[in-house]
């Protein structure tokens, strides 16, 4: 049972939380589209924060928070939490006291103490604070002069031998590990027979054996965590991001910079993952969107301000938003000859000689050639070379992703601070 302390420490939270929902530009722009509520309803905000494709057989929770309407201009500020299956696939949506019949009202603080009896202790390996890895180790073939390789991050040099093992203090770089091994054999007068590709083998092999220890009843702030390093990743990407864009995105020819590009994809995959847990752990866990609301319902006014409809997409999505980015071409860096479109040569009617044609083929080779004719491995190797596809970007996109990157670590930085919250 939480105690009245944290109970009270969660409720402020969620209350700031809807205090700068009802003054965010998504609710104001819906406010200013549908200003015409009555005394009695209550306007609710939808429990997930972007369309998405569910692919984790997840789905959206029940719990939906709402707001009674004081006036025909003014909202409660204090929300309270409207139970149903009907979905909503707007953000926000005004619901009549007829039909507020279909829902089942609870208060926010009867809501929040149910919903901490069903947090468990998963979801905070997320902020579960991190050791250092154990010591983990592989063993080489019988033909090396040494038997183990070993890692040992306490190790205060690079490299140390001990009789048959060699032992390692950093796993991150093989060819900076394997020079390192080889100066120290040196220095020490050790002979070192063991292949190259043995050594690589046995250090990729020990890469994917070590595992850092997460510790889920550790939750401070401060300690290291997998979610405060993925904050600080997408943190230093948007950075980058951002300092390409203002030093102009596009180059003299029109094209767009390289690196905007390389950089823009690499923080899609990592967004579209990254949203893709946290739509989950909302989805199972409401309390978490309540005390992320402000910003995931920013982030969702952000994403649809992408011009998903010019690129074939009709709904803000994760898969549309990766579509977007993914489908921005450019010649530069996905194309070395760059041929913007298709070339078809006219061949003279004696360009297919000796033609022959197979018919009734067995079973096992119907896959092969039917029709041959002399110089049909030249048509092959011109089969070989084909050119990007290429779309343009519409104008403004990789200025709106700025935005969206920076509600994205809004949200993240806001998942952490509720679970912190929520786990003490």
């Amino acid at each position: 049972m939480p105690s009245l302390e944290k109970l009270s420490r969660i409720q402020d939270a969620v209350l700031s939380e809807c205090l700068d929902l009802l003054g965010s530009q998504a609710f104001v722009v819906w406010k200013t589209e549908n200003n015409s509520w009555r005394i009695g309803d209550i306007i609710i905000c939808n429990n997930s924060f972007l369309y998405r494709e569910n692919s984790t057989g997840i789905t959206k929770n029940d719990y939906c928070l709402g707001f009674k309407a004081i006036n025909e201009s003014e909202l409660e500020p204090e929300p309270v939490i409207l139970s149903s299956r009907k979905r909503i696939n707007l953000q926000f949506k005004k619901l009549s006291p007829k039909e507020q019949n279909d829902y089942h009202v609870l208060r926010l603080e009867e809501a929040i103490q149910e919903e901490l009896q069903h947090l468990g202790s998963i979801v905070f390996s997320l902020v579960g604070k991190i050791s250092d890895p154990e010591l983990s180790e592989v063993s080489f073939s019988d033909k090396c002069s040494h038997n183990v390789l070993r890692f040992s991050p306490s190790l205060q040099q690079p490299v140390q031998f001990e009789k048959d093992i060699i032992v390692l203090n950093d796993v991150s770089d093989l060819t900076r590990a394997w020079e390192a091994v080889n100066e120290m054999a040196s220095a020490s007068n050790i002979e070192i027979n063991i292949p190259d590709k043995e050594f690589a083998d046995s250090f990729n092999e020990l890469q994917q054996k070590i595992e850092l220890i997460v510790d889920p009843t550790d939750v401070v702030e401060g300690n290291a965590t997998i979610l405060g390093h993925m904050i600080e990743r997408m943190k230093n990407q948007f950075q980058q991001y951002c300092a390409y864009l203002d030093g102009g995105s596009s180059l003299p020819d029109g094209e767009i910079n390289p690196d905007l590009l390389r950089i823009a994809y690499n923080l899609a995959d990592g967004i579209c993952g990254f949203l893709k847990l946290t739509s989950g752990i909302c989805d199972l866990k409401p309390i978490i969107f309540w005390l992320t609301i402000y910003e995931q319902i920013e982030l969702a006014h952000h994403f649809a301000k992408l011009p998903f409809s010019l690129v074939g997409e009709n709904k803000p999505s994760l898969k549309s938003y990766r579509n977007i980015i993914s489908t921005a071409r450019n010649k530069q860096f996905h194309d070395v000859f760059a041929f913007e479109h298709s070339f078809k040569a006219v061949l003279p009617d004696n360009a297919l000689s000796n033609p022959k044609l197979r018919i009734f083929p067995e079973y096992a080779k119907r896959n092969d050639p039917t029709l041959t004719y002399d110089d049909d491995g030249l048509v092959q190797l011109f089969k070989e070379l084909t050119r990007t596809s290429e779309q343009a970007v519409p104008e403004g996109v990789w200025e709106g992703n700025r935005n969206v990157i920076d509600y994205v670590i809004r949200v993240a930085r806001a998942l952490n601070k509720a679970l912190l919250l929520v786990a003490n």
